[in-house]
């Protein structure tokens, strides 16, 4: 499984106000795939009896954010770039709690934001990433890779 891209993650995006991903991150995640996709190459050729797929978290991400800007307005998804949880103070993070006190917010709707923390989707976010994914994963459990139950 590759990763999400990052530079698209509140953590990464708050220096932009939530308005746009850091691209640097994106690059990064991008390389790393190019990597990981590489070595799963390597390994379906050294191991032919063997059966090695990817999840390609990071156009699913990529997909699910695009859908969610094609939609303002119509989205269940709000503000897909910030966070729902977020510290008070920018030295603060989302559940921080300080003498009983908590130090972090919480959106008014956690169902209407795709992201719920710096680094985590919300159920919203995991639910329209899993609809990009459905039918790679569909194809995971085909009889061919399987063999017969």
């Amino acid at each position: 499984m590759g990763i999400q891209p990052l530079g698209c993650l509140p953590e990464f995006t708050k220096e932009y106000s939530y308005e746009k991903c850091n691209e640097t991150g994106n690059l990064a995640a991008l390389f790393h795939n190019l990597l990981l996709t590489t070595v799963v190459e390597e390994l379906k050729l050294e191991n032919g009896e063997s059966e090695f797929v990817m999840l390609d978290m990071y156009d699913a991400f990529m997909s699910a954010m695009k859908k969610h800007e094609d939609e303002t307005g119509t989205s269940e998804l709000k503000n897909t770039l910030r966070p729902c949880c977020t510290g008070i103070t920018s030295e603060d993070s989302c559940g921080d709690v300080e003498n009983g006190e908590k130090k972090y917010n919480v959106c008014i709707d956690p169902k209407m934001a795709f992201f719920w923390d710096s680094f985590h989707p919300t159920q919203a976010g995991w639910h329209a990433i899993y609809s990009v994914l459905k039918s790679s994963i569909a194809n995971l459990f085909r009889t061919e890779l399987w063999g017969s139950f």
